[in-house]
This record gives structure tokens, sequence and C-alpha cells, in this order.
């Protein structure tokens, strides 16, 4: 794709990233003034944390494992009989765990004395499951239409769902958190079908054709994937069960922390990691010193953009917080709490974004065990931590343990490749990144100078100091960093 053709497709794609996830942070807002940080909103994210670790086991396999084939031009018979082999056994082990799990909950209900806490729980657990085949399916659909250049009907797609998923809370006068959950169930279905009609003509066939060569080659570059993805899956649930015996509501504070930091992830790093990783695939089979001159620019160009919000966060993230959600259930000691956890986890995001770009060169040298090997070992270190840290410093274990494994993979991931693939010549990127922290850094000294002697109503106030800070890091970072000039030239096309 050219770079102009690029900036344009990222450019729509930030839009409608944008308009979905504004929909999904109103639709938050709503939940916070009807349920608050309360035992409701803590079942909620738990069954939505649990029963997304099963199909974000397949999901992570779609993405790395089968796009590359797919992207293949030329395919034979044999080869699509293979992938679609794979695709049949990738729904059908979604399926039986969901299966699985739906017959747990029914026994535990029938025959399990529970609280009116768990019950609602495992009911929302069994309701949510079910559609999470629809997830899987709509991320196969979207992985052909990646490898056609269709970045933007996925996003079109994500957009419809998220307002069918906020409809019913903002309709109804006294709404429940099971038909909450029930409309965020149907926003899945929503999802697929419009994937499904643009994807007619396109997509795989019902095979089981298990002894098929291909078939077995994407099974043994899964087990990594696979094993990768279930190693942080059950960190996540060690993390939130943790976070739930805590205390009342700590769960839901994460919740709402994760909601504002995913706006970060879903507009900047997964619009960037879609867009570079089909680059990336054929640079490091065509030019290896091509590939990694990219690979680094990819990663400056996110950080660029990434590192700032993370200062903002810092400085502004406790009037964000408040302008979000504090009103109704939702009162200003919760916000304390969200904007704490907010200003934590947030620390992590720059690490986060190297680390998988680090990943995806791996994942494009057809190498899937190095990053499982890393994950492996930062979970390990989590799981550690966690043990030793929770019963001194309690709930800021948990918050400070995503800080701790992205850094960790990150530092292994960059030694690690450097082995596979020779020097990376880190010395102009890091001297960038320094500068995109020192300019962040003047940013957020600004505002909160103004602040100090601002005072305004919360959204004048807010508003203006962001755009202040938006002026002043533009400027700076036009000024001293040779490297975004370039990516401004390049979105000019010039």
């Amino acid at each position: 794709m050219k770079p102009q053709k690029r900036a344009k497709v990222f450019g729509v794609m930030l839009l409608l990233t944008l308009s979905t996830q504004l929909i999904g942070l109103f639709k938050n807002t709503l939940l916070a003034q009807v349920f608050g940080v309360g035992s409701a909103m803590d079942a909620y994210n738990l069954a939505n944390t649990y029963v997304v670790a099963i199909t974000n086991l397949a999901i992570p396999a779609i993405i790395i494992v089968l796009i590359p084939i797919l992207a293949k031009e030329q395919k034979t018979r044999y080869e699509a009989s293979g992938i679609d082999s794979y695709i049949t056994f990738l729904i059908a082990v979604i399926t039986t765990l969901i299966i699985i799990v739906n017959i747990g909950s029914f026994l535990t209900i029938q025959f399990g004395a529970l609280t009116t806490e768990m019950r609602l729980f495992i009911e929302m657990t069994c309701m949510i499951s079910i559609a999470q085949v629809f997830r899987v399916y709509t991320s196969i659909l979207t992985s052909y239409r990646q490898v056609v250049d269709d970045f933007i009907h996925p996003k079109i797609a994500t957009f419809i769902s998220a307002i069918v998923a906020t409809s019913y809370i903002f309709f109804a006068k006294n709404p429940t958190i099971l038909i909450v959950m029930l409309f965020l169930a149907v926003s899945f279905l929503v999802e697929w079908l419009y994937l499904l009609i643009i994807n007619r003509g396109m997509g795989s066939k019902r095979r089981w054709k298990l002894k098929n060569r291909t078939f077995q080659k994407l099974i043994r570059q899964t087990g990594p994937v696979i094993f990768n993805a279930i190693i942080f899956q059950v960190s996540l649930m060690i993390s939130s069960t943790l976070a739930t015996f805590l205390g009342k509501g700590y769960v839901s504070a994460i919740g709402y922390s994760n909601q504002i930091l995913s706006i970060i992830q879903a507009l900047i790093l997964v619009n960037m990691l879609s867009l570079a990783y089909p680059t990336l695939l054929r640079l490091f089979t065509q030019d290896i010193s091509a590939a990694k001159r990219q690979l680094l620019s990819d990663i400056e160009r996110t950080n660029i953009l990434v590192i700032p919000l993370v200062i903002g966060m810092i400085v502004l993230g406790k009037s964000f917080t408040a302008l979000l959600f504090q009103r109704g259930e939702f009162g200003a000691d919760d916000t304390a709490l969200v904007s704490q956890f907010l200003i934590v986890l947030a620390l992590s995001l720059p690490a986060l974004v190297i680390r998988d770009f680090l990943y995806r060169a791996f994942f494009a040298l057809n190498d899937t065990k190095t990053p499982s090997k890393i994950s492996l070992f930062a979970i390990a270190l989590n799981i550690i931590f966690l043990a030793i840290c929770t019963p001194m410093i309690g709930i800021a274990a948990v918050i400070v343990a995503p800080l701790i494994a992205n850094s960790f993979s990150m530092i292994v991931a960059f030694g690690l490749l450097q082995k596979k693939i020779g020097s990376l010549k880190l010395g102009t990127t890091v001297r960038n990144h320094l500068l995109i922290v020192i300019n962040s850094v003047v940013m957020a000294g600004v505002i909160l100078f103004l602040n100090y002697y601002w005072d305004a109503p919360l959204l004048l106030e807010f508003s203006g100091l962001t755009l202040v800070g938006i002026v002043v890091y533009a400027i700076l970072t036009v000024l001293t960093n040779p490297s975004a000039r370039t990516i401004f030239q390049i979105k000019k096309g010039k």
C-alpha cells in the first residue's frame, strides 16, 4: 500500500475507531451512573474477563497464523482445503469449550449454594459465552478483508455493534445488568452478520481434512500461539480474581480504567498494527534491512502518539474520569480510585507498543515459539510478583503487575530479535523516544501551570487544557523531531 493511501486509510480507520470508542465510553458512562462501582459491575466485568479468555485462545491464532497464509497470492486447492479445515477446527474447539462452560454453569446453578452475586456472575457468563462463537467468526471474516487491504468494513461492523450494545441502557428507564449483557451478546451477532454480507463470495467451507499437510503445518504454528494466549489469560484471570477478593469494587474500577486506556489502544496501537503487519510480512521475506527500518519506524510513529497521551492521562486523568463517570451512583471516591488505577496502568502502554511490534516481527519470520517463551517467563515473573507483593501492598500489586510484565517482555524481545536478524541500530530510535518523552513532559508542565491559575467549569477546563497540550506538543515535535516531520510530509502526500 502506497504511503499516501496508507495515510488516508489510517485516517478513516481512526475516525471510525474514535466513533466506536466514544460510543463504548458513553455506554460505560451510563453504566457508571446506574450501577456505580459495586457488586453488579464486578460480576459484569468478571463474566466478560472469564469468557473472553476462552475466545482469545482462537483470535490470536487467526491474526498471527491465518493472515499470513491467506495473504499468499497463489494458493492451491490442496492448501485451500487445509485452510478451511483449520478454520473449522478452531471454531469446533471454541464451541466445545463454550458448551462445557454452559453445562458447568447450569449444574452449578442447579446444585450449588450460591450468593446473589455469584448467581448473577454465572448467569451473565452463560449469556455472553454463547455470543463469543460469533466473535471468532468475525475475526476470521475480518482476516479475509485485511488480506485484500480492506480495513474499513471491519471498523464499520464494530461501529454498528457498539451502537447495538449501547442502545438498551440509553433508552431503558430502569436498566438491569442482565439485559445490558444480553444486548452486548446480540451486538456480536450483528457484527458477524454485517461482515458475512460484505464477505459474500469469500470465506471458508466446512472441511475436516486432518491429514492435510497445510492443516498440520498451521496447527504446529498455532500451538505456541495458543500456549502464549493460555498463559496470558490465566494471568489476567488471576489478577481479576485477586482484585475481587481484595475489595468490593476493585474489579469495576480496573474495568473503567481499562475502558479509558482501550481508547488509546484501539485508536492507535490496534490500527497501526493492522496496517503494519501485512507490510512487515512482505518485507521480512524480501529485504531484512528494509524490514528492520520499517519496524523501528512503525514503533516510533505509534509511540509519538501514545507517550504524550500517557503523560496527559497522568496530569488530567482525574479530571477526565470525573467528567466521564462522576454522576449518579459514581461518587468522588470512585473517581479518585479509578484515576489512581488509570495512571499506573497507563505507564505500561509504551512498552506494550514496542513489545507488540517486536512480536509481529517474530511472527513475520514464521517464529511463533519465541514470543510464547518470552510471555511464559513474563507471566511466571508476574505470578511470583503477585504472590510476594499482594500480601504486603494489596491491590497496588495487581495494578503494577502489567507494567512489570510488559517491560520485561519488551527488553527480552529486543535482545532475542537482534540475535535472530542482526542489530536494529537503535541509536536514532532511542534519541527520538527521548525527544518524545521530553516534549511530553514539557507539555505536561504547561498544562499543570495553566491548571494552577485557571478556575473554570470542569468541561471547559479539561477541553481547554487538552487543546493547549495538543498544540504545545505538536509544535515541540515538529521543531525537534526530524522523523516526525517526515511522517507529517508523508501524510500530506509530499
